[in-house]
């Protein structure tokens, strides 16, 4: 299992907005069930974490629920044999009651047939704050190239 190389003490330190260690850490709970490939894990995260009206807007430009995603993941899940992420959080705009973030992704799979790719991608997140929990309400992927590893 391969973490995220997160750099926690310029996510984390004290001068931090306490809302954006709270979104860092959501962050990081995504990313380990990620990296493990933990189709039913990712799909509580989301029962837990989003918003009613989420939505997830790849780079293909479809729009899936949390439901939707949760599927959608579990399927890439079921091809793979291992992901590797080098995920960077930044851009934080944090107001009373919304938050959002844009989110650099470098992700390495391997597929169970020993294929490997790499997909780059830039999105923006924004989160909701719901009674008095922060919940993702929205990803849209703004950026996303895909390409065979040798």
């Amino acid at each position: 299992m391969t973490l995220l190389p997160f750099v926690l003490l310029m996510q984390t330190g004290p001068k931090v907005n306490p809302v954006q260690q709270i979104l860092t850490k959501r962050y990081l709970e995504f990313n380990k069930l990620y990296v493990s490939l933990d189709g039913a894990g990712i799909k509580k995260w989301l029962v837990l974490n989003t918003t009613p009206s989420f939505f997830n807007r790849p780079g293909d430009g479809s729009t899936m629920d949390a439901k939707e995603t949760a599927t959608w993941l579990a399927g890439q899940f079921k091809q793979l044999s291992s992901a590797h992420a080098d995920i960077q959080l930044g851009n934080f705009g944090i107001h009373p009651n919304h938050a959002s973030c844009s989110i650099t992704s470098h992700v390495s799979y391997v597929l169970k047939s020993g294929a490997k790719f790499k997909v780059d991608s830039v999105a923006v997140d924004t989160w909701q704050l719901v009674n008095g929990m922060w919940k993702l309400s929205g990803i849209v992927t703004t950026v996303q190239k895909a390409n065979p590893v040798k």
